[in-house]
C-alpha cells in the first residue's frame, strides 16, 4: 500500500495510468494491472 498523496501524485505525473472526472481521480483496474504487469517485465 502506498499513501493516497503518492497515488495522486504519480498519476498527475502521468507516471500511472489514470484520468480525472472533474477534482476526482479515476483509476481503471484493468490499466492498472496491464501497467504493473508491464513493470514487472522492466525491472
Amino acid at each position: 500500500k502506498i499513501p493516497r498523496s503518492s497515488l495522486y501524485k504519480l498519476a498527475g505525473d502521468k507516471e500511472i495510468p489514470a484520468f480525472k472526472v472533474g477534482r476526482h481521480w479515476r483509476f481503471r483496474k484493468k490499466r492498472l494491472d496491464a501497467w504493473l504487469k508491464k513493470q514487472e517485465n522492466v525491472r
